[in-house]
């Protein structure tokens, strides 16, 4: 998914909110805080400072962010993200 594809799923979703509701966002992310394209399977895994930048185009607010303990070293660290539109502000 492209960051303007990102973007418009998360203006839908939030489009689809009920009054104060939250989007979830719970993603693989690279440690290099590169983006690293796979061409075999079409994806594209983003580093933190990423996802902050497509949240930030895409004008929701990051409410909070946590990192998943106790997870294999040997794999991308994942993040959740929990967003809201800045409409709630």
């Amino acid at each position: 998914m492209t960051d303007d594809d990102l973007i418009e799923l998360i203006h839908r979703c939030c489009r689809a909110l009920r009054t104060n509701g939250l989007i979830i966002i719970k993603e693989n992310c690279t440690s290099s805080n590169k983006p690293e394209n796979d061409s075999e399977d079409s994806s594209i895994t983003r580093g933190f400072p990423n996802f902050m930048e497509v949240f930030t185009k895409a004008d929701v607010k990051v409410v909070k962010y946590v990192k998943q303990k106790n997870f294999p070293k040997d794999l991308y660290p994942v993040w959740m993200f929990a967003l809201q539109p800045k409409s709630y502000e």
